[in-house]
């Protein structure tokens, strides 16, 4: 008779030692704010949740390259100003080369100023990924400010030309970067949304592994008791037989 109750209070020490290890998961998992849902316990939570978290993913990287080429359009916007600028100088410059009171040496040097302009033109568009001045209409060799006044005119009118297709790629680029700037200002609620989807899945997780805990916990309640109620029977028998 010893040996069925000391059978009956292992296995009830036995109950509450894997009670105790499940309560114990449990209650880690909550703590630790990892993942509850799995395949197995529940397939659509679970479904849910990682579909959730990858659109996330995807969602926020989509936003970084956004706001990346949104920066990047802003600085061909600048370089684009500026250069719309060092046409207009070198217009102006032009221009003052016009007319027989100007003298071939004056011709000259306003020729090296319009030469060293356009360099300065052709290498910022370049370094900018915006190509070369030659695609907004002019080349080093259409600026003959020290020809003739036919060649010079010419030039102007290159010149001009030039000026009006830079407006144009900055006029082009600004809207891009406004497009960039709605679709980044619609991605930022998307993204809000989204988390917000998870973070309902997961509280409802939670509010469910909290209630398992408590059950857990009456069951653990149960079998402190069971143990007790085994040793006081198995006490109340050695002392009846003893």
């Amino acid at each position: 008779m010893s040996n069925q109750f000391s059978t009956a209070g292992l296995s009830s020490i036995n109950q509450l030692n894997q009670i105790n290890n499940i309560l114990m998961q449990s209650m880690m998992r909550v703590s630790s704010g990892s993942k509850i849902n799995s395949a197995s316990d529940d397939p659509s939570g679970y479904y849910s949740s990682k579909t959730l978290e990858r659109d996330i993913k995807v969602a926020e990287v989509e936003e970084r390259n956004m706001e990346r080429e949104r920066n990047a359009i802003n600085s061909q916007n600048t370089i684009l100003d500026s250069a719309s600028n060092i046409v207009s100088e070198m217009e102006a410059l032009s221009q003052s080369a016009s007319g027989v009171a100007v003298s071939d040496q004056e011709k000259a040097a306003i020729q090296q100023q319009v030469d060293e302009l356009y360099s300065h033109l052709d290498q910022s568009l370049q370094n900018a990924g915006l190509g070369s001045a030659k695609d907004y209409g002019i080349e080093a060799t259409d600026l003959k400010i020290t020809g003739s006044e036919d060649a010079l005119q010419n030039s102007i009118s290159k010149i001009r030309s030039s000026y009006d297709n830079l407006l144009s790629a900055n006029v082009s680029k600004g809207s891009e970067y406004n497009q960039k700037t709605i679709a980044l200002q619609n991605l930022g609620p998307a993204i809000i949304n989204l988390k917000s989807s998870l973070s309902t899945i997961k509280d409802a997780d939670i509010a469910t592994e909290s209630m398992k805990i408590n059950n857990y916990k009456i069951l653990q309640n149960l079998s402190v008791q069971g143990v007790k109620n085994s040793q006081d029977v198995q006490k109340s028998a050695l002392n009846l037989f003893g």
